[in-house]
């Protein structure tokens, strides 16, 4: 599976970043959901990415194992999930780890 490496932020010599900045601001998109993340969900949930919360788009590949309520990653974090959202999370774990074997 290929690796998506993310960089820390900088601001390039040509500004270049300073118009999603600005952007940011004009659209009042200041946190951490929006269209921008919609559309970074989308782009990559091919590779498996899940949107498992509102606020929470998690790797399959890092997925330990799925209980009802929460999921629980295998760096040892567990992210809750809703009740409505649980069956198709474990339907779409389910179907990654299908593929991938």
């Amino acid at each position: 599976m290929a690796h998506i490496y993310l960089a820390s932020p900088h601001m390039s010599a040509e500004g270049y970043e300073q118009q999603y900045v600005k952007e940011a601001f004009d659209t009042n998109w200041i946190a951490p959901l929006g269209k921008n993340v919609n559309e970074f969900e989308k782009e990559f949930s091919c590779l498996g990415l899940l949107r498992v919360h509102k606020s929470f788009l998690i790797n399959l590949a890092y997925v330990d194992y799925i209980k009802h309520g929460y999921v629980q990653m295998k760096t040892g974090e567990r992210i809750s999930v809703t009740q409505k959202r649980y069956a198709m999370i474990k339907q779409k774990y389910l179907k990654y780890k299908g593929d991938i074997l």
